[in-house]
């Protein structure tokens, strides 16, 4: 089992330290990130070996790292604010999501099917062309135009 791990993490610490690199924009912190992402694949390995897409479970627990570091990091710098920065408006992300909610049920069935199963179920234009039936040039274009209308409606919100 440790000799299984070991060959895991030779093979793909490369691509997870890139990953790491691209979500914190730095060496340090991304070499940081990496090593925590290999120590939760390690300590979760039963579960790992075990998944249908080791990489794809891996680049999970990557995205994961990321994301409860930041969580901490925000926590951490709570009331540091410098004063002489712009501030932004902390309901802007809520209007955001408001809006795209709203484009949302506007779509058309087919597009909004397309956008669920492309970003809810994380499946790949093939997947969703072959569950509903569809070539993937048509789940790609209905993909292409829904994007638009979400990121039209997105932009059409007044700016705090």
């Amino acid at each position: 089992m440790a000799r299984d791990f070991d060959r895991f993490m030779q093979e793909r610490t490369p691509h997870l330290l890139r990953l790491a690199r691209v979500l914190t924009r730095n060496r340090q912190d991304a070499e940081d990130l990496t090593q925590e992402a290999l120590l939760r694949l390690h300590t979760q390995w039963k579960r790992v070996s075990a998944a249908a897409d080791m990489t794809r479970y891996a680049n999970r627990v990557m995205v994961n790292c990321h994301l409860d570091r930041q969580k901490r990091a925000g926590a951490e710098i709570v009331g540091l604010v410098d004063e002489g920065a712009p501030r932004v408006d902390p309901t802007s992300r809520v209007d955001e999501r408001l809006a795209i909610r709203e484009a949302l049920t506007r779509l058309p069935g087919r597009q909004r099917t397309i956008v669920v199963l492309r970003f809810y179920e994380q499946l790949t234009t093939r997947e969703i062309g072959d569950l509903m039936g569809i070539e993937e040039s048509s789940v790609r274009s209905g993909l292409a135009r829904a994007l638009d209308t979400l990121h039209s409606a997105v932009a059409d919100q007044p700016t705090a």
